[in-house]
C-alpha cells in the first residue's frame, strides 16, 4: 500500500515537472515572438530594414543625407530655443517641473522681446528647408520648439503664440495623448489646423534612444511618425530626441525614416548639413529684453558643426 503511494506521489511530481517545463517553454516562446514582432510588423508593412553597421557612441562629425543642399559647407545662425513647461507650477518640491518651466508671464516677454526687435519665426520644417536651399534665411530668424507634448503648451503658450502671430513647433508623444498633464487628442487636431503651429515627433513613449536594441529603436521612432500622420494627415518631417539621447544609430534611424531635421539638447546657434540631425538649441531660462537678445546671438556656447 506504503509502496503504491510512493509511487503515485513519485508519478504526479514527475508530471508536475513536465508541466511547469512547458509552461516556461510557453512564456519564453511568447517572450521572444514579442520582442521581435516590432520588427516582422515594421518589415511587413513598411519595408523596414535593421541597421546592422558598427555604430559609434558619439556624435558624428558628419552625417550623409539625400537631401539636396545648396552648399554643403554653408553654416547658418539660427537660435532654435528650448521649451518643456510654460505653467505656473503648483507643487513647489517638484524640482524636476520648476527645472524645466518658463512662467506663462516670463514667456510672453520673451516673445514680446522677439517680436519687437523684428525676429522672423521659423518652424522647423522651414529650418530644414533653409538647409536645402529651398528657402532663403531671414536677417534675423529664430525658432521656438516645445518638447513632450505637455497641455500647458496647448492651454498656456499656445494663446500666447497666437496673440502675437508667431511660429512654433511642438514635439508630442503619440503614445501620451490623453493621459493626464499631457495634451488631448483633440487639442492636437486643433493645432493641426493652424499654419503656425508645426508638429513634430519625439518616438511613440518618450523613451531613451541611445544604445537602445536597433529593432525598438526603429519601431520608436517609425510608429511616432506615422501614427501623428494617421492622426493630422499631414507629413511629419521634424523630430527632437528624448532627453537629448542620441548615438549614431539613432541619427541614421532619423535620417532613414524621412525626417528632414532632428534636434537635439547640445548648446549653440550654428546649424549645417553636417548637424542637420542634431541641431543646437538654446534654453532661454527666465531671461528677456536686452539680455535675452544678447545670449541668442552671441551664446556662451555655440560648437561648430
Amino acid at each position: 500500500m506504503r509502496k503504491e503511494k510512493h509511487s503515485k506521489k513519485k508519478i504526479e511530481a514527475v508530471t508536475f515537472k513536465h508541466k511547469l517545463a512547458l509552461v516556461c517553454a510557453v512564456i519564453a516562446l511568447s517572450y521572444a515572438f514579442y520582442l521581435n514582432f516590432p520588427y516582422y510588423f515594421f518589415a511587413t508593412h513598411f519595408k523596414v530594414q535593421e541597421t546592422r553597421k558598427n555604430l559609434q557612441e558619439v556624435v558624428p562629425k558628419e552625417v550623409s543625407t539625400a537631401h539636396p543642399v545648396a552648399s554643403k559647407s554653408a553654416s547658418f545662425n539660427i537660435p532654435i530655443l528650448m521649451y518643456h513647461y510654460v505653467e505656473y507650477v503648483k507643487d513647489r518640491r517638484d524640482r524636476i517641473r520648476q527645472s524645466l518651466d518658463t512662467e506663462p508671464i516670463i514667456f510672453e516677454a520673451q516673445i514680446k522681446t522677439l517680436v519687437d526687435d523684428k525676429f522672423t519665426f521659423l518652424t522647423m520644417s522651414e529650418v530644414g528647408e533653409i538647409l536645402n536651399g529651398k528657402k532663403l534665411l531671414p536677417k534675423k530668424p529664430v525658432a521656438l520648439t516645445f518638447d513632450d507634448g505637455y497641455r500647458d503648451f496647448f492651454t498656456d503658450a499656445y494663446p500666447v503664440l497666437k496673440k502675437y502671430h508667431v511660429k512654433a513647433t511642438a514635439y508630442v508623444v503619440p503614445g501620451f495623448f490623453d493621459q493626464p498633464n499631457y495634451m488631448l487628442t483633440s487639442q492636437v487636431k486643433i493645432l493641426a489646423k493652424d499654419q503656425n503651429i508645426e508638429l513634430g515627433a519625439h518616438t511613440m513613449h518618450h523613451v531613451y534612444l541611445k544604445d537602445m536594441s536597433t529593432i525598438f529603436a526603429e519601431r520608436e521612432i517609425l510608429q511616432s511618425k506615422y501614427r501623428l500622420e494617421d492622426l493630422i494627415h499631414k507629413p511629419v518631417v521634424s523630430f527632437a530626441y528624448p532627453y537629448g539621447a542620441i548615438d549614431n544609430q539613432a541619427i541614421e534611424l532619423v535620417r532613414k525614416a524621412g525626417f528632414s531635421s532632428a534636434v537635439s539638447t547640445i548648446g549653440g546657434i550654428k546649424i549645417a548639413e553636417n548637424n542637420r540631425y542634431f541641431l543646437y538649441r538654446l534654453r532661454s531660462g527666465n531671461m528677456i529684453g536686452q539680455t535675452l537678445l544678447n545670449f541668442i546671438s552671441n551664446p556662451p556656447f555655440s560648437p561648430n558643426p
